[in-house]
């Protein structure tokens, strides 16, 4: 058991929050979506933020962090179902139309662990 830190990057503004959750492989859904089982939020600063997500057990999990520009604490999408704000994935360097698989953002939690997540806006 132990903290999971995630160091968010590629924030374009300052403007809401920065909102992140960590996920097991049953709870991780398209883009994120579904229920964390832990859940962190700073605000938005382009220099960059740090997630803490304290006490949790080791194991397998995904993380997803978004930047919520507006402040709605959603993730808002267009009108064809696509992700409207930031967002990354741990272990996806760049994230595409679709949203990784559980198996493709896992990482391993035994102790303590740093993550590093740089954002992708659309049309980057």
């Amino acid at each position: 058991m132990g903290d999971i830190r995630i160091a968010v990057t590629g924030i374009k503004n300052a403007a809401g929050l920065v909102i992140g959750g960590i996920y097991r492989t049953e709870d991780f859904k398209r883009f994120g979506g579904g229920e964390p089982i832990a859940r962190a939020e700073a605000n938005a600063a382009p220099d960059g933020v740090e997630l803490v997500f304290s006490g949790v057990a080791d194991g397998q999990y995904a993380a997803a962090v978004y930047h919520d520009d507006n402040g709605n604490r959603h993730l808002d999408l267009n009108f064809v179902g696509i992700p409207a704000e930031g967002r990354g994935y741990s272990n996806v360097e760049r994230a595409g139309l679709a949203a990784p698989s559980f198996e493709e953002a896992a990482f391993s939690h035994d102790g303590d662990t740093q993550l590093d997540i740089t954002l992708r806006y659309p049309g980057e």
